[in-house]
């Protein structure tokens, strides 16, 4: 279902915090090598691939303390890290409008240089 990228469907996920009961059988699971443990790894390299921001940041901000000791893969490490790289960005852009950054010739102007132009050729 996370597949679908369905914003009302995140939403729901989050508040309803569908995510808890999967990190605390992660959290019974971690020592183990096995099905359940690789789905979960999965399901969360998946969330990191596709790069959902609303989902990786509701993980990351709430359930860091299930997967700070995890060492044996990069998949939180690095969902912690493009957590970080979203938040820069919405930073980024929040400040910089278009208005600031571009300024567009009036209208007048580029009638005028559109029907000059040729004459100077």
């Amino acid at each position: 279902m996370v597949k679908l990228k369905d914003d009302a469907f995140m939403g729901h996920i989050i508040q309803n915090r569908l995510f808890e009961p999967l990190f605390k059988i992660f959290e019974a699971q971690k020592s183990r090598n096995n099905l359940i443990n690789s789905a979960l790894l999965e399901l969360f390299e998946f969330l990191r691939q596709e790069n959902l921001k609303k989902l990786i940041s509701h993980v990351v901000d709430n359930y860091a303390s299930y997967f700070e000791g995890v060492a044996y893969v990069d998949t939180f490490r690095l969902l912690t890290v493009k957590n970080e790289q979203n938040k820069e960005l919405q930073n980024g852009f929040s400040t910089n409008t278009v208005s600031e950054s571009v300024s567009f010739p009036s209208f007048p102007s580029l009638l005028f240089y559109f029907f000059l132009f040729p004459l100077w050729i």
